[in-house]
């Protein structure tokens, strides 16, 4: 509870987007969303990911009915427009977004090749920036929202096999300090 009595773990009647929400924290997080009573939107690339973690949600979430699985690239403008259309169509609105998909290539800078860099960038910050800009109308459209963007520890601390990926969490930590 809140000092305004609101109860911020109910959330029968909210509906919120995970992008990544096959596995690891995306997956946990739809999970708990899901047993306080949201309507839940995950994405992946991946069908038979998608596929699984449906039915690791069926349970908590009314064998399906409050769980809409897309197939979606955040790294893909096409995809985010089709997401964004798919929630505006069956929703209407957004409540909150947890933009969690991101991709990690753990390599020394020397490594690192053109094709790795290019699709860190793409996922860990692009997808972030141009997620939260396709969803935002959604958020609007329900007077408000929440909007959480997953950074990472490496944006604190070094990790020398890690300079790509400790960058784009870095610009998407700079992006949610935006307030945009």
């Amino acid at each position: 509870m809140t000092d305004n009595n609101i109860d911020v773990t109910d959330f029968r009647n909210r509906v919120v987007l995970i992008t990544g929400g096959t596995s690891g924290m995306g997956l946990a997080t739809a999970r708990l969303l899901l047993e306080a009573g949201a309507e839940v939107v995950i994405t992946g690339r991946d069908d038979a990911r998608l596929d699984r973690a449906a039915e690791q949600l069926a349970e908590v979430s009314d064998r399906g009915a409050r769980l809409l699985t897309v197939r979606a690239d955040s790294a893909s403008l096409t995809d985010l427009d089709r997401l964004a259309a798919l929630i505006r169509e069956r929703h209407g609105r957004l409540d909150g977004v947890f933009a969690n998909a991101g991709v990690g290539v753990f390599q020394r800078s020397g490594e690192v090749t053109e094709q790795d860099f290019d699709r860190s960038v793409d996922v860990n910050f692009k997808g972030v920036f141009f997620t939260v800009q396709k969803v935002l109308p959604l958020l609007d459209a329900a007077g408000g929202g929440s909007i959480v963007i997953n950074a990472s520890w490496t944006l604190h601390r070094s990790l020398a096999v890690a300079p790509v990926y400790a960058a784009t969490k870095a610009a998407v930590h700079a992006l949610a300090r935006t307030g945009q």
